[in-house]
This record gives C-alpha cells, structure tokens and sequence, in this order.
C-alpha cells in the first residue's frame, strides 16, 4: 500500500483515529463546537458549527466550512503517462539476493527478489469504503440503494455524519426537509491526505449496496457527492465520485450532469501472484490499469497506485487507481476500486 496512508471521510472524520482506518488524513470534522476549535485528538482535521434550525422546510446557510483539498506530495512514475503521478509500492525498489553455492567453486546459483512476482495489488494504494444506513421514525432500514436526494447534515454524533431527507427534486435543494426521515454516512479512502469542504446541504446518491449486520453501515459499491456552497448543490458538478469493487458509475451522474463517465479496465503484462497461497489459481492472478474516459474528452489511463487530472462536467478533478487487479482465488476475486476528487 502506499506510504502516505490517509483517508476521505465526511464526518467520522474519523473523528475517532482508527474507528474504521489507522490513519486517517483525509477527512471532516463536523461538531457543535465554535468554529476553528479542535475536536476529538484527530491527527488533522478542523471543525465548525452547524446551525440544526429550520423554518418552514428551509436551510438558513449557516454551515461548516473546512479547508480545501490539499493532496500529499507525490512522485511522476518513470515511464508513465506524462501528468501521471503515484506515492505507491515500486517492486523495482527491492532487489534482495540470495545465493546457493555448490560443492564446484566455480558454479553458483542465485535467486533475486525481482524473479518472484509481487502479489496482486501491492502496487495500488488500496480500496474505498463507502458507508451509509437509513432510519425511517427512529427504525433502522434494511439496506437499499439511495436514489439521488437532497440531504441537510445536523451533527456528528459517533462516527458518522448525520442528516435528514430533503427534497428528491435537484433543483429545490434542501427544502422540504423530513426530520423522521435520518441518514448516516461516510466514506474513506487510502490517498490523499488533505481535508474536504462541505456545508450543510448535499446532495447524495448510492447504489450497489451490500448486506450488513443491523446496527453497523451499509456498504455500497457506488457512491457520488454534490456540493457547491449553495442550498442547490446539485445545480453544479459532483465533488466526489467512488466505485468499490467496481468498474460501474453512480447512475445519478449522467442523469444530473448530462456527461457519461466510464471506467475500463485494460489488462496488463504485469506479472502478480496470488493473495492467498491456499486458494491459488495462477492463471486467475492479473493486474490492469484503468482509463477514465469521458464524452468529448481525451481518456486517462492509470496504473494501480496512480493518479492524474481529469476533466468532468467542465470541472477538473484528480482520478485515483485505488487498486485493479484479480486476486488469484480460484472462484475468480476481481478488486476495482477508485474515486474522483474535483479540484479547488
């Protein structure tokens, strides 16, 4: 994984270092305390006020504000794709030898670190986790997919940000609000370090969900976010953008900002060998590198562990290879994982 270990997480902030991730760095904190105050011991974060009152189904735009994105320091990959930037592993950095000699002085033999493969994935910086539960009058829901609504953010109370159902219309934003409509949410990732900016009101949509224990998250495979600073943070373009363990994009983003995203997957001649030695199907243990392609834009391909600009609903964001490779299990364990981050 890569070195510099952080994590994206509206709320949690992990606000609890290691609640779900070691090291978060990459992350809010939302709180009742006055504005710039500290909150929690996080290793870096800041926190703001948030005003929980609402006349008539409205937002007032009081708001949390953090400071914008602010990547880690990372290095060009020799050879890649010019712009293309990666802080992950470099098999090429170990090259260990160790030698057997025979009983004839003039006959030796010696295995070096670069003729083993490097097991599948340890070149990317490793997958997103995307969180989410429903309530409905205090009783928790099963776990579904969220079709795209407006959601107004109250506090923090644990380790996920809370917020109530707003108008499922775009463009009314965060009017209509149903207090006994509550959702929590969250989501991390391994890179980059830095803080992410958000107000009250979002917009958000998730699909692909998985099955959960009754009082933990939902995971979801997709996930997309709104935001601009206004009571409409729809009427601009997503701030961030996640596929878990999945090449497919949130469906709300075509239909919000009218621009197709693809992500493919392109086999490489990388070798990797299998995750796990007792369940080992060679033949099944792969890399790839996934190209971000976008209508009307020329496309960016990325290796495991690297990332680049891309252009996106007339905005610039950082693309990030999170990991894409099959792990080498016999029933066939593909991992794709990545995120968009619009850019300051």
């Amino acid at each position: 994984m890569a070195g510099g270990r952080g994590a994206v997480l509206v709320g949690c902030g992990l606000l609890l270092v290691g609640c779900w991730k070691d090291n978060p760095a990459f992350m809010v904190t939302v709180t009742d305390g006055p504005v710039g105050e500290s909150s929690g011991g996080a290793e870096t974060g800041t926190s703001a006020a948030i005003d929980e009152t609402e006349s008539s189904g409205t937002t007032t735009g009081d708001a949390t504000t953090t400071s914008g994105v602010e990547p880690s320091p990372s290095t060009s990959t020799p050879g890649s794709t010019s712009g293309v930037a990666t802080s992950g592993f470099d098999p090429s950095s170990t090259s260990s030898t160790t030698g057997a000699t025979t009983d004839d002085p003039l006959v030796s033999t010696s295995t070096t670190a670069e003729d083993i493969a490097p097991a599948c994935g340890a070149t990317g910086f490793g997958p997103a986790e995307l969180l989410a539960r429903q309530w409905i009058d205090l009783v928790i829901q099963k776990c579904e997919d969220i079709p795209g609504r407006n959601f107004r953010i109250l506090n923090v109370p644990g380790e996920l940000v809370t917020a109530v159902a707003c108008s499922s219309n775009p463009a009314s934003g965060c009017t209509g609000c149903d207090y006994g409509q509550t959702l929590l949410f969250g989501f991390t990732t391994p890179e980059p370090a830095g803080l992410l900016e958000l107000t009250t009101c979002v917009y958000l949509s998730a699909h692909g969900a998985i099955e959960a224990a009754p009082l933990e998250p939902c995971a979801y495979r997709q996930m997309a976010l709104w935001w601009n600073d206004t009571n409409k943070p729809a009427m601009g373009a997503p701030l961030a953008i996640f596929g878990h363990d999945t090449l497919a994009t949130d469906s709300e983003l075509k239909q919000i900002n009218g621009q197709d995203l693809a992500v493919q997957s392109v086999p490489t001649e990388s070798d990797c060998s299998c995750v796990d030695a007792d369940d080992c199907c060679p033949d099944k243990a792969g890399e790839y590198n996934l190209r971000f392609a976008v209508e009307d834009e020329e496309p960016v391909e990325l290796a495991p562990g690297q990332h680049a600009p891309v252009t996106l609903a007339g905005e610039t964001y950082e693309a990030y290879n999170g990991q894409s490779h099959e792990t080498g299990a016999c029933a066939q364990e593909p991992r794709f994982d990545w995120w968009l981050l619009r850019q300051p």
